[in-house]
């Protein structure tokens, strides 16, 4: 039997070093690009902005492909949207003409023309390098989900989305009044994800 002694055990552990993505919460954030997704059966659709974080003041930080701040995919707006339901799209409009208003750049938004050759992809085209590289404060909801690789072994992500509601604000605004806000506890703001009953029966 091994003797049970921690003489000469080397006990020292290296710093953990900070995370290359980003979580849920209010964040401050800017939108790289962003991708559209399109159902091939129904034709609906959502978006996802690829964002940052300011760039890391931490000497240890190592930036994901060389980016300076923590990134993440969020997903916009929350659900799948179907271009024939007026009360989706109307919703959508409203969400794209908040952010930005949020951004400063409402005038060159709403003069975006939705021509005879315009579609989702190209509409979500120019809207990306209008709002890209703009930083503001934004509220990020969780929503945890386990699943299975290949190989059967259960393992748990995390999806990210903005908020339904109030879920963005300039950053200006944010340092006077917080008008944004994160309720870990609250259902629309995170979900932790219920780990699945076993199949593996002791008998």
């Amino acid at each position: 039997m091994m003797n049970l002694s921690t003489k000469g055990i080397d006990t020292s552990t290296e710093a953990r070093k900070p995370s290359k993505y980003i979580a849920y919460g209010i964040q401050e954030l800017k939108i790289n690009s962003i991708e559209v997704r399109i159902s091939p059966k129904t034709g609906s659709f959502v978006t996802t902005f690829n964002v940052e974080t300011p760039e890391s003041t931490d000497p240890t930080f190592e930036g994901h492909e060389g980016a300076k701040g923590k990134i993440g995919k969020v997903q916009f707006p929350r659900t799948y949207v179907k271009p024939n339901d007026e009360k989706q799209m109307s919703a959508l409009v409203k969400d794209i003409g908040i952010i930005a208003d949020k951004l400063g750049v409402r005038e060159q938004v709403d003069a975006i023309e939705w021509t005879e050759d315009m579609t989702i992809e190209k509409y979500f085209k120019v809207i990306e390098q209008l709002f890209k590289d703009k930083f503001a404060m934004w509220k990020v909801c969780g929503k945890e989900e386990f699943w299975k690789d290949d190989s059967g072994t259960q393992k748990k992500s995390l999806r990210l989305s903005l908020a339904k509601w109030g879920f963005v604000q300039s950053v200006e605004s944010y340092k006077v009044k917080q008008e944004i806000t994160f309720d870990k506890t609250s259902k629309w703001d995170f979900e932790e994800a219920v780990e699945p009953e076993s199949d593996d029966l002791p008998f």
